[in-house]
């Protein structure tokens, strides 16, 4: 609806005027009280504006102050630091150890530095370079410089300087030699016999004829060349002394192995070892006879097989074989003379290792066997291995389903047992009349480590009673004739503060993150 108002030209009736008036009056009012409102407003203001004005210039007052305080901290900080570098470097050279006589800094740099692998050449560089008289003694401290780590897939510039560096450095205290990507092959448009040449100038670089006694050798072939061709780079030989030889092919399954390789030849290049490593080699052959008369120490590693009796009859004085996840074959359908180490005393078959257990072997000196199956069960020629072999004192051993009874009677003079098993029972080791065993399992048994098996506390509380306390024990149903275990390693069962006889072990203490070591004796 249009205001009728704001028309000029109309002329308005006497009760409208009447109307209009008053309310053209209470308009004039109260614009009257909004300018004296206004009025009020505009003085408080005017006032605080002044207040105002003075507080800003007492805080420019304030932050000049501080911005001149702050300044003036500053330069002092950075002249303290300045004069506490100045003091510091006056009481490093005022320093007694700076003085101290060259055999006793050498022990101390000896005992400090890092023997990690990774730090300890830095750490040692670093010890080097504080003054002229650390660095001599830093650099005829050969403890200092054991370790020596070459990556053929840097340049031939760059591994000829590391290794001149090294050289300087090298005793006659005995270092680890490690060849990282050896024969590697860089991505690059160069032809393959450049590459071929390059590599061979890295290996020529890398004489180890320059070292005097070699502890561990190390090869680790690049995964994009094959082993033959790589170990065939090398032309020099050590020629003092090398304790361990470490060879490893490469892990990548797309490289083949398109040459055959007389290991024989080649391992008889070094001198003799007390210590080999083979992995990730594919097949081993020896066409030669001449044994490795001083090797003690055998670890076959992944990825590398090889026949038992050809590779076992060259080790006439092995102490110790490892297989971890290597497989050792045996042909049984030919006959063969048996095989005799007597001083092998410790026998490692792991991580889906196969091994013929038929094979005619013999280690009278035999103490140690582990075994974890890669079927999950050990099979038939495995037991009667442990029959003939009563030398057997320590077994570790995996079973899918245990089988105590056939396990005791196959080696009853076990002192040592370490169990694993998925399914089974422990009864035999309690109540033999319920088994076919002739008198408890394992009579000269001392010490049990059932690995992560867990017990109920019942069972726990039982094995205890007739295995762990004393004959003496009033509560003891230890067999007669029979001795208890000296040490039970074992998870603790759930409630395990509710057991009738935990807390009378004599001893009890951790054993890794969640085994614990206990005795009652």
């Amino acid at each position: 609806m249009q205001n009728p108002n704001r028309t000029k030209n109309r002329v308005p009736t006497d009760r409208e005027l009447t109307s209009l008036r008053a309310i053209a009056s209470r308009k004039e009012e109260l614009s009257n009280s909004i300018n004296a409102q206004l009025s009020e407003a505009q003085a408080t203001y005017d006032e605080i504006m002044v207040r105002h004005e003075m507080q800003m210039a007492v805080l420019e007052s304030i932050q000049s102050e501080l911005h001149a305080a702050k300044q003036h901290a500053d330069v002092l900080q950075a002249h303290k630091a300045i004069v506490d570098n100045d003091r510091n470097d006056i009481r490093a050279v005022l320093h007694p150890i700076r003085r101290m006589p060259v055999e006793t800094l050498r022990h101390i740099f000896e005992e400090t530095v890092d023997i990690s692998p990774r730090t300890k050449w830095w750490q040692a560089t670093q010890q080097s370079h504080v003054c002229q008289y650390w660095r001599i003694v830093a650099l005829n401290a050969p403890t200092l410089w054991t370790r020596i780590a070459v990556d053929f897939r840097k340049s031939t510039m760059a591994i000829t300087e590391y290794w001149n560096w090294a050289m300087k450095r090298v005793k006659a205290v005995p270092v680890d030699v490690h060849f990282i990507n050896f024969g590697g092959k860089l991505e690059t448009h160069t032809a393959e016999w450049e590459q071929n040449e390059s590599q061979l100038r890295k290996v020529a670089a890398c004489s180890l004829l320059q070292i005097p006694a070699i502890r561990k050798l190390s090869i680790d072939v690049d995964s994009t060349c094959s082993t033959p061709e790589a170990f065939a780079m090398i032309t020099e030989f050590p020629t003092g002394r090398l304790e361990r030889l470490r060879l490893s092919g490469p892990d990548d399954e797309s490289v083949s192995e398109i040459m055959s390789w007389d290991w024989s030849g080649f391992l008889h290049r070094f001198p003799p070892l007390t210590f080999l490593q083979l992995e990730f080699l594919d097949v081993l052959s020896f066409s030669q006879l001449k044994p490795f008369s001083a090797l003690q120490d055998l670890y076959i590693g992944p990825s590398t097989e090889f026949d038992t009796l050809e590779l076992l009859r060259l080790c006439p004085k092995l102490e110790r074989l490892t297989i971890q996840a290597g497989r050792a074959s045996y042909t049984s359908h030919q006959t063969h003379a048996p095989v005799t180490i007597p001083t092998l005393n410790f026998l490692d078959i792991s991580e889906e290792s196969i091994f013929s257990w038929d094979t005619p072997l013999h280690f009278s000196s035999l103490s140690t066997l582990k075994f974890a199956p890669e079927s999950g069960n050990p099979p038939d020629d495995f037991f009667r291995f442990l029959t003939n072999h009563p030398s057997i004192s320590d077994l570790d051993l995996y079973m899918y389903q245990l089988d105590l009874t056939r396990l005791a009677t196959a080696a009853p003079q076990i002192t040592k047992l370490t169990l694993s098993f998925d399914e089974g029972s422990l009864d035999g080791l309690l109540d033999w009349t319920m088994t076919s065993l002739q008198g408890p399992a394992f009579p000269q048994l001392e010490i049990l480590d059932l690995g992560h098996i867990v017990l109920e506390l019942g069972e726990f509380d039982r094995f205890i009673q007739r295995r762990c306390l004393p004959a003496t024990h009033e509560r003891s149903e230890l067999p007669n004739g029979l001795l208890p275990l000296q040490k039970w390693i074992v998870n603790l069962p759930k409630g395990y503060v509710g057991s009738q006889f935990l807390a009378e072990a004599t001893h009890m203490g951790k054993k890794g993150n969640h085994m614990t070591s206990l005795s009652w004796l």
